[in-house]
C-alpha cells in the first residue's frame, strides 16, 4: 500500500497541511517498509488547468491507495472514491505522528 500525506514542508517533522490542493508537498509512504519520499504538490508549480484534477493525477501516477489530508473538496473526495483511492480528512499533527502510529 502506498500512503500520500500532505504537509506543509518536505521533512518528517512537517505539519499536515489543512488543505489538500494548498499542500506544497506529499510524502509518499511505503506501508510495508514505511520508506518515505517527498514530492512536490504539482498544482504549485503554476500551470494550468484544475488543481485539483492535478492532484488526483499526480497521485494516481504514484500508485497511491490512501490519502490522509485535513480537507478536500467534495468533489476531489468523490473522484478519488470512484478510483478506488480511501481518503481520511481531518487528520492533524505532524507527519512523524503519522508514522508513528503505522
Amino acid at each position: 500500500m502506498k500512503i500520500a500525506v500532505t504537509i506543509d514542508d518536505n521533512t518528517v517533522d512537517a505539519n499536515i497541511s489543512s488543505k489538500f490542493t494548498k499542500s506544497p508537498f506529499f510524502a509518499l509512504i511505503d506501508g510495508k517498509t514505511l520508506e518515505c519520499q517527498f514530492v512536490p504538490n504539482e498544482v504549485n508549480r503554476g500551470t494550468r488547468g484544475s488543481a485539483g484534477m492535478k492532484a488526483v493525477n499526480q497521485l494516481k501516477k504514484e500508485g497511491v491507495n490512501l490519502i490522509l489530508t485535513g480537507n478536500m473538496k467534495a468533489n476531489l473526495y468523490s473522484t478519488f472514491q470512484h478510483l478506488g483511492i480511501k481518503v481520511y480528512m481531518n487528520v492533524t499533527g505532524t507527519l512523524a505522528d503519522i508514522i508513528k502510529e503505522l
